[in-house]
């Protein structure tokens, strides 16, 4: 009987080595699946700067830009949705240092009551591309905040403009955090990013300036490598080897630039430049 309770203890002491070594496992198993999320959207467009600043429709003078570290990302035009497609271009002036990296964005706008339809799919994909077919555009990148009964519409959208784009033409969008989940809906989209949205996150403009979000809720591989923030709202933790797309409710001041080209993302940091830390 005494060899049994040895046997049981020996028994007992093997299952939890065994249970340690395999969450040990796990844990570097875990790890290296978040450094290779990390760095996965990097190396496949690794020519993108890692700071990108996002030029909305306003007049820009990006002029003096340090275009060795910094690229931008220009709304080229909005598209509004009904029966047929309503091509906005963009209406601003936009002057940029020559070499400088450069990506047209395309704005959607669905109406309230959104109606799918082939002809519809076909005709929004061919203005995306349309609209960002302009001399020195490096990248596309398509801005839809899309409803999950709009979802099968926009995926449709976007293997269309993957077709219709040169081969080496990087496609990029931006996502809510929330489309970032460990079961994500972006996994079979046929871009090379999804850039998660950590500002215009709800609540009051004072709250979201001075608390910081965090990226523990970004699990899909899409959107590891990226982050968009705003120079007016508190920043999240961003990983040495993520792009970072800057918005500013605004044109760019020449200050400003000069700040990133001296700091890069850091000098546009919110909490960076209120003297604070997140």
């Amino acid at each position: 009987m005494l060899g049994d309770v040895v046997n049981r203890r020996w028994a007992w002491w093997v299952l939890a080595g065994v249970l340690v070594l395999t969450g040990a496992a796990w844990w570097v198993h875990l790890r290296k699946k978040t450094i290779s999320l990390e760095s996965r959207v990097a190396a496949a467009m690794q020519d993108e700067p890692h700071t990108m600043l996002w030029a909305w429709e306003t007049p820009e003078d990006l002029r003096g830009l340090d275009v060795s570290r910094t690229g931008v990302a220009f709304l080229a035009g909005e598209l509004r949705l009904a029966d047929n497609v309503t091509v906005r271009p963009r209406m601003q002036p936009i002057a940029l240092e020559p070499g400088t990296w450069v990506m047209a964005v395309v704005r959607v706008e669905p109406p309230a009551k959104f109606v799918d339809s082939e002809m519809l799919r076909r005709s929004t994909a061919q203005a995306i591309v349309s609209l960002t077919a302009q001399r020195g555009v490096r990248g596309v990148q398509v801005d839809f905040d899309a409803t999950a009964t709009q979802r099968d519409f926009y995926a449709a959208v976007l293997r269309e403009v993957r077709r219709e784009l040169p081969r080496e033409m990087p496609l990029s969008m931006t996502a809510l955090v929330s489309w970032c989940g460990a079961n994500s809906w972006l996994r079979s989209l046929p871009v090379d990013e999804a850039v998660p949205m950590f500002f215009r996150m709800g609540g009051p403009a004072e709250e979201r300036a001075r608390r910081a979000r965090n990226q523990n809720d970004v699990r899909a591989a899409l959107c590891a490598g990226s982050v968009g923030v705003s120079t007016d709202e508190a920043w999240p933790p961003i990983g040495p080897r993520q792009r970072v797309y800057v918005f500013r409710a605004g044109p760019w001041t020449k200050e400003e630039i000069a700040r990133v080209n001296g700091a890069g993302y850091v000098g546009l940091d919110h909490a960076e430049l209120q003297g604070t830390t997140p």
